[in-house]
């Protein structure tokens, strides 16, 4: 991995590469369906709109991480940045956890109102706020556009009584494995000696 791209090694399983066809395949038909175009349609820069909607109509994942966590572990909130096409496939083995959200910086001074019929604010609220969505076993979760650009994610550590209470009648004791689709926009096939398989 490099800030000028990724070196291309063919050693992806066989199984690997049928479930990020899969889920390349999921979003494009989502996006196809409409339910990922009303979304992206919302954009105010017309420009990141277009390259955005691009990303999704022909999104075909070219890179897979494969993360395990013990039980109750979790991960510091990151970005994954732009080496990758602004959209995220992750499909969760294991043990369910919650992914967590939250904007890069405090936009405390960036509030939005909400009008009434009569002109009034009704409420002020935060425009980026944290949140949270639950990953269950066998489940995947594909996020794309603000979610990637303007937000971290993570996972917390489940160290806290009441993780431990809510996790003691829950599927969320135990290991995790998440595996991680993405495409890498600048891919380049490495030298021979770099990428061949090693002989046994």
């Amino acid at each position: 991995m490099h800030a000028k791209g990724t070196i291309a090694v063919d050693d992806i399983p066989r199984d690997v590469r049928e479930l990020m066809a899969a889920c390349s395949a999921r979003v494009r038909e989502e996006f196809r369906d409409g339910a990922m175009r009303r979304e992206t349609a919302t954009a105010a820069d017309d420009a990141a709109h277009a390259s955005l909607s691009r990303a999704l109509e022909s999104f075909e994942a070219n890179h897979a991480l494969v993360n395990v966590y013990d039980d109750g572990c979790g991960i510091l909130p990151h970005e994954d940045g732009p080496l990758y096409a602004p959209v995220v496939c992750v499909v969760s083995c294991g043990a369910s956890r919650s992914m967590r959200f939250e904007p890069k910086r405090r936009r405390e001074s960036m509030t939005m109102t909400r009008m009434g019929d009569d002109g009034r604010d009704l409420q002020a609220f935060d425009a980026l706020s944290s949140f949270e969505v639950c990953l269950p076993a066998r489940s995947l979760l594909v996020f794309y556009g603000a979610a990637y650009t303007d937000y971290l994610h993570g996972i917390d550590d489940e160290t806290s009584a009441e993780d431990a209470r809510r996790d003691a009648t829950s599927a969320s004791r135990g290991p995790r494995v998440s595996l991680t689709l993405r495409r890498v926009l600048n891919m380049k096939r490495g030298f021979e000696f770099l990428t061949r398989k090693r002989q046994t």
